[in-house]
């Protein structure tokens, strides 16, 4: 288990979804970074672990839906990015745990260009239990966060993908899970900020 993370691995449940997530994102990099792709879906789950959404007391969980939301954080990209579906995720943890990874991955069933599929993901985030926008919001955070350590870095075609995709989608994904956790709003708020100043002035 990550030395580095504060999840308390000690829960079997916890446990089990961390090395089920690691073998099922064996061997993929994250895009711009090249980094390893399962530390993205630890950082996702840390933050929700840390933040008060999770009703936590010293570090302990104390309830199942905690520990299926901390589970359900690390296997988030499990559906879209690997050939896992929500019968084996039912079949190896339970099916609260496979509705949240559900409900934060793009349906597969959405056809058309980018603009047309993301229009209906957000009508399928709308309809989210709140868990599920949190941890979509929580996922939408480390996301902006990764751009932001990594924009020295970033080529010009990383670049221009903010400024024109992916910061109108995180403000529209905003609009649409707001609410269920204030701190989240704000964080991410401000980190859309921060990534519209840098690439409207194409700054480090």
């Amino acid at each position: 288990m990550p030395n580095f993370s504060s999840i308390d691995f000690t829960n079997p449940m916890v446990a089990k979804a961390f090395d089920f997530m690691v073998t099922k994102h064996a061997g993929q990099k994250r895009k711009y970074n090249g980094n390893p792709y399962w530390l993205h879906p630890l950082e996702v789950a840390t933050l929700l672990w840390e933040s008060n959404y999770c009703r936590s007391f010293e570090g302990y969980l104390k309830s199942s839906e905690d520990i299926e939301l901390i589970c359900a954080a690390l296997l988030h990209d499990i559906i879209e990015d690997t050939n896992t579906n929500e019968i084996e995720l039912t079949a190896e943890f339970n099916d609260k745990v496979a509705m949240l990874v559900f409900w934060v991955s793009h349906p597969s069933n959405v056809k058309g260009n980018r603009a047309h599929r993301h229009e209906q993901y957000l009508i399928h985030y709308a309809t989210a239990p709140s868990p599920a926008r949190a941890l979509k919001m929580a996922d939408r955070i480390c996301n902006l966060a990764e751009f932001v350590r990594d924009y020295p870095q970033l080529d010009e075609q990383a670049i221009s993908f903010l400024r024109k995709v992916y910061i109108k989608e995180s403000k529209d994904l905003l609009k649409v899970c707001s609410g269920v956790y204030v701190p989240f709003d704000k964080s991410l708020e401000i980190l859309i900020n921060v990534l519209e100043e840098k690439t409207n002035g194409n700054c480090n």
